[in-house]
């Protein structure tokens, strides 16, 4: 049974706490999971369908437009924004499971869609950023190009991909911040930046071990829909393609919740450091010198 901790945990503990809070909250959470996951089925069948079409035609040119149609492209966007109200619910019931304060799938829905063009615009400010960032690097790279400095050009990129890794890495709790703490937009990156701040192997050390735990039952999942689809070679189109979604949502449902899981595990930690490290810093100065 997940119990919050006290105090700072290590790697492995911070891993344990995340997996029991994933298996308690799974009761709950799995409902908003599976609609998360329905609400992608859609388009995906759209894709699906419309890609199969192009096949048929034997024009790769026809292909590739599949994926510029507003047909498809459209609703898939649509299926990610509402997605990311699912995750915020998600998060809110995974919090109250946390701090011992159940939250129904109602309310936890409702604070996950309120949240949402907090969310969004939290996303579109780090896109931004990005793509600045990229900008920029293009115009000096093209710079140095032009003045055949070719190595510094190779430096150059790789030490800012180096760099935007690293503010990545420093920014992406923010959204936790944002639905946990009820927080605006940039003091979500503020909080996140703050508690990460000297943590940042750990927290990715963390992060890329749930996703290696994720990815290897997202591999079985693979095997078994490879398999069903071998089986249903012989039946129409249709019927592979909807097994293939039920096993995709089935998956997706079951392990959805998982990574949130981790990382709010992983977010109380940081605070745990923080307030620890906040509170030696006041005792040290209030010692006498």
């Amino acid at each position: 049974m997940y119990v919050k901790s006290t105090a700072p945990r290590s790697i492995g503990g911070i891993l344990d706490d995340g997996i029991k809070l994933y298996r308690d909250a799974f009761a709950n959470s799995w409902p908003l999971a599976l609609c998360a996951q329905l609400v992608l089925a859609v388009p995906a069948l759209i894709i699906q369908y419309q890609f199969r079409g192009a096949l048929a035609a034997g024009s790769p040119q026809a292909a590739l437009a599949v994926f510029k149609s507003p047909v498809v492209w459209l609703p898939y966007l649509v299926g990610i924004i509402i997605l990311l109200g699912f995750y915020n619910a998600l998060i809110v019931q995974l919090d109250g499971i946390a701090t011992a304060k159940i939250v129904s799938r109602g309310r936890a829905l409702a604070v996950g869609f309120r949240l949402l063009p907090r969310t969004i615009s939290l996303f579109i400010v780090m896109f931004v950023a990005l793509v600045v960032a990229g900008v920029a690097v293009g115009v000096v790279a093209g710079i140095l190009s032009a003045l055949h400095a070719t190595i510094m050009v190779g430096i150059l990129v790789v030490a800012l991909a180096g760099i935007a890794i690293y503010v990545w890495g420093r920014a992406f709790l923010a959204n936790f911040a944002l639905v946990v703490e009820d927080a605006p937009v940039f003091k979500s990156l503020g909080i996140s930046w703050a508690l990460i701040k000297n943590n940042w192997w750990r927290t990715a050390t963390v992060y890329a071990m749930a996703m290696i735990l994720v990815m290897a039952l997202y591999v079985i999942i693979a095997v078994v829909n490879a398999a069903l689809a071998g089986a249903t070679l012989s039946t129409p189109f249709g019927v592979g393609t909807v097994i293939s979604q039920l096993v995709s949502l089935v998956g997706g449902a079951v392990l959805m919740s998982f990574i949130p899981a981790i990382l709010l595990a992983m977010y109380y930690d940081l605070k745990l450091r923080k307030e620890g490290a906040d509170l030696a810093s006041r005792v040290n100065a209030l010692a006498p010198q």
